[in-house]
């Protein structure tokens, strides 16, 4: 789905069941998306602020993005602005659907009970940050509904193209899965709920655990789409036609290191000023146009281009080559899903070779951007080294002295 947003739905902080979950990988991720969309509305689900101790204090650290607007929470408008009727609401839901004995080990149930749930609403959002602007953006979809139509959506278009990966028997097996989550998610009397949903495919419909982890990634995938798309925000972890935190740290890092631990290094105080500083909004503005140029232009890896053609600058050559393998991925990934086999990406590359290489060579727009962005760089570390005013220490000093000046 295409669509124009300016709200980004931070999706991967809420990714607390399938898959490993390493806080400090997404703090890294969220430093560099804080960055990267600094000019859009970043928002979060109620829950998805307090599923885990380490992300509710790693939110709080926020403030001056919180104060700014710059982070919003999404809430149905009949809680009126009020996420314990959300909490006490969603809890009755959960306590129909599992037994006491699960309520207990449940991570959604115990979060709603938790004391830095108590603090990061009661205290945090309500006594601590001073938003400019309303701090709940209100849903337009409902959540439960569009979570259910994506995972049917998505079961229907790829159930064909994954099945055909496997043994005929395997096959046949997870196709019997795939039409038992069809029939979960239609079944608008049950809970669909991630974990209920796995459970009840493996102790009542047989799910093995390779398919099991099959379903999870479609459920993830639903459950970003769901909650983004609900105030038409667009999830995080589905944008593949611009950068984001997770792309552009990997790029960063083997393009210069020094830059990327320049900015890993900063205090998140120091990440708001740079997120609004207007070198950084012209550094990313370039690599954005670079994204648009790789992507728009056949759309397939070109010949290595020497480094001599970007006047000697390896950092700007490392960064362009690890941009252009970036948009690449996200590319093949496109093509992947909608039904290409491998022999015809492989052979549309070799004839798209020749002629992004020609473009390469001849289109002024582009040599002109990678020119800016080797200029950029080197300005950038110097408003960085700024941010962190090294040197404030003796300014304190000379405060405490009144600032006494000797003629």
């Amino acid at each position: 789905m295409q669509m124009k947003s300016d709200k980004i739905y931070i999706d991967y902080l809420d990714h607390t069941v399938s898959g490993a979950f390493n806080i400090d990988r997404a703090t890294d991720r969220l430093r560099f998306d804080l960055l990267l969309f600094s000019e859009e509305t970043l928002c979060m689900s109620v829950p998805a602020c307090v599923k885990l101790d380490s992300t509710t204090e790693i939110l709080m650290k926020l403030k001056p993005f919180w104060d700014n607007g710059k982070i919003r929470l999404i809430l149905d408008r009949k809680h009126r602005n009020n996420p314990w009727n959300y909490f006490n609401n969603r809890k009755k839901v959960l306590e129909r659907g599992f037994p006491e004995e699960q309520l207990e080990n449940h991570f959604e149930y115990l979060a709603y009970n938790s004391n830095h749930t108590q603090f990061f609403y009661n205290v945090f959002i309500k006594e601590i940050v001073q938003s400019r602007c309303d701090l709940y953006i209100r849903k337009i979809f409902d959540t439960d509904e569009t979570f259910r139509q994506s995972v049917i959506t998505q079961v229907n278009n790829n159930c064909n193209n994954i099945c055909a990966t496997l043994p005929v028997n395997n096959a046949i097996h997870l196709g019997k899965i795939f039409n038992d989550l069809i029939l979960i998610a239609e079944d608008r009397r049950s809970l669909f709920q991630r974990s209920a949903v796995e459970q009840k495919l493996q102790e009542e419909c047989g799910a093995f655990p390779y398919e099991i982890k099959i379903v999870s990634k479609i459920l993830d995938r639903g459950f970003a789409y769901a909650n983004g798309i609900s105030s038409y925000a667009a999830p995080l972890s589905l944008i593949g036609n611009r950068l984001t935190g997770s792309t552009f740290i990997n790029i960063l890092k083997a393009a210069d290191a020094e830059l990327y631990k320049l900015i890993h290094d900063m205090d998140w105080s120091a990440i708001y000023r740079l997120s609004i500083n207007d070198t950084w909004l012209d550094f990313i503005d370039h690599l954005n146009r670079l994204i648009v140029l790789y992507q728009d232009s056949f759309k397939h890896k070109s010949k290595i281009f020497s480094s001599i053609q970007l006047e000697g600058s390896i950092t700007a050559y490392e960064l362009v080559i690890k941009l252009y393998e970036a948009a690449i991925e996200t590319i093949q990934k496109e093509m992947f899903k909608a039904g290409a086999v491998i022999i015809d990406v492989m052979n549309f590359k070799d004839y798209s070779d020749k002629v992004f290489e020609h473009y390469v060579r001849v289109k002024s727009d582009y040599w002109n951007t990678i020119k800016e962005v080797d200029e950029l760089i080197p300005a950038l570390k110097v408003v960085i080294r700024s941010l962190d005013r090294r040197f404030k220490d003796s300014t304190n000093i000379l405060r405490q002295d009144g600032f006494i000046i000797n003629l």
